[in-house]
């Protein structure tokens, strides 16, 4: 089984000395059953955008660009009324540089790594 998804968000200033915000996204989920009972998926997504609309103050706390890439891979195990499922995935953010001189925020909307472990347990009754 396979499924995609893609996204698209926009948000138009006012203020002709202010840039639009649009946003973009796209994913995939591929996942293969044996039986009904086990099942094994990989996903990955992106997502990048411009940074927010900024203003005309020296010091704002508005992100710049961002790009996130994330891919994992999941095990499930299904019931007659339960459902177990382990996952994993890696996680990137990556930022612009800051245009301002000022960094009050440099920590913020730094580039990081992150490592998702998840593990869900359902019950339906």
């Amino acid at each position: 089984m396979a499924r995609a998804e893609a996204t698209y968000t926009a948000e138009a200033s006012r203020n002709p000395d202010q840039s639009d915000f649009h946003a973009e996204s796209l994913a995939l989920t591929l996942e293969r059953d044996w039986n009904e009972l086990w099942f094994l998926s990989a996903h990955v997504r992106g997502y990048q955008d411009n940074g927010q609309i900024e203003t005309s103050i020296l010091v704002s706390t508005g992100p710049p660009p961002l790009t996130t890439t994330q891919w994992g891979i999941a095990l499930r195990r299904k019931g007659e009324r339960w459902s177990w499922k382990l996952g994993g995935a890696i996680y990137q953010t990556r930022f612009d540089e800051i245009a301002s001189p000022i960094r009050p925020f440099g920590n913020l909307y730094r580039d990081r790594d992150w490592v998702l472990l998840d593990s869900t347990f359902s019950l339906s009754f």
